[in-house]
């Protein structure tokens, strides 16, 4: 498990002081190996089977995040007690107790898996070491509707910081502050009309940096038809005459400048909608932004903790996440009649994943056989 650890986690660029290769998060990776490795660490290769992975699973179903201790409780799941400090702090969602489910008991099985390969493919060992893995969870298919997805935008731009006035004639008194959810609209914007993950927005950048995804906003000239009139001696006579026309246009290079693009997870190049455009150029040439989604002039990062407190003061439930954005962007698009194929390579999704997953969203999806079946037959030519 070491060896893997150390394998994944890449190299430190000294020049631009960034680590090039291995996993994107190495910490989270450092977390499961340390998990694994308390169950596992007595046992050897030819322990593990399907008995003793099943015997994992069941071990850790249930048990409580070790990570609790940023969301304000302890190893048990319980509140943290004794310094006086919020639940979650910067978090207006109420924290609950979360445990270990099936699918992160999975997760974690699947290192062990990577990691014995990775020795099996080293010549470590010559025997045949196969782990089992529980079967998938369901898959996520929570979508938004226009409504939904309007309400969400806007409590996002709306949202103000709460403050309480500690002195004063007003001490105790809370009042509203500074806009803090602004770049978190602009985020969910970006998502909704292009069906982006959360981290290439996130990362984006107006200017061409190495490491980071670029939107480029530029201009290209078109020629256009128009018709002019003239009136002459009383008559009036059109011609129709072609001139150039200066159009905005903004791509989205998804691909971080100089990385490798994941295998599972496709960045295509892609050029943004026409009414997104006119947004992305007033953020960058009027706003001064830098970033695409920034706050305080630097990139966010994650807006996982901003998205998650919106939606709780809106009353969505915990099926809403930041990818449920992604979801309603292609769900969008078969209900409105994309072509399966040119939506695909839109998105970065495969056709058979949005043929499994969102085909029965379009209108014309199985209509031959739901014609056929429902009686109805061609007339035959006389």
């Amino acid at each position: 498990m070491d060896r893997y650890l150390s394998a994944k986690k890449g190299r430190l660029d000294e020049a631009t002081g960034e680590t090039k290769g291995g996993v994107a998060r190495h910490n989270e990776l450092a977390q499961r190996v340390e998990t694994l490795l308390t169950w596992w660490g007595t046992r050897t290769l030819d322990e593990v089977d399907s008995t003793t992975c099943a015997a994992y699973t069941a071990s850790r179903v249930g048990t409580p995040w070790k990570a609790h201790g940023r969301a304000g409780l302890d190893r048990n799941g319980e509140p943290r007690t004794g310094d006086g400090k919020p639940l979650r702090l910067g978090h207006s969602k109420p924290a609950k107790a979360r445990v270990v489910s099936e699918g992160g008991a999975r997760r974690e099985r699947e290192d062990l898996r990577a990691a014995v390969n990775l020795a099996i493919a080293d010549g470590l060992t010559r025997d045949t070491v196969r782990v089992t893995l529980p079967p998938k969870g369901e898959e996520r298919d929570r979508w938004l509707t226009k409504a939904e997805a309007s309400r969400l935008l806007f409590g996002a731009w709306r949202r103000r910081e709460v403050q309480t006035v500690h002195s004063g004639p007003w001490k105790g008194e809370r009042v509203a502050g500074r806009w803090v959810g602004r770049h978190l609209a602009r985020f969910i914007l970006v998502a909704l009309r292009t069906g982006t993950r959360s981290g290439p927005i996130c990362n984006a950048s107006f200017v061409k940096v190495e490491g980071k995804p670029w939107m480029e906003l530029t201009t290209e000239t078109s020629m256009e038809d128009h018709i002019e009139s003239a009136t002459v001696d009383g008559q009036v006579y059109e011609r129709k005459v072609r001139i150039p026309v200066i159009k905005r246009v903004a791509i989205f290079h998804r691909k971080a400048i100089g990385r490798k693009e994941a295998e599972n997870k496709r960045a295509p190049t892609v050029r943004m909608p026409d009414n997104l455009v006119n947004h992305l150029w007033r953020w960058h040439h009027v706003l001064g932004q830098r970033y695409v989604v920034e706050w305080n002039g630097k990139p966010v990062g994650s807006t996982k903790r901003s998205f998650a407190n919106v939606c709780h003061d809106l009353g969505f439930g915990d099926d809403v996440v930041r990818h449920s954005l992604r979801h309603t962007a292609v769900t969008w698009g078969m209900q409105a009649g994309v072509d399966i194929w040119e939506l695909a390579g839109y998105v970065g999704m495969t056709v058979e994943m949005i043929e499994r997953r969102y085909g029965h969203h379009s209108s014309s999806h199985m209509e031959g056989a739901r014609a056929a079946l429902g009686g109805k037959r061609k007339k035959k030519a006389a």
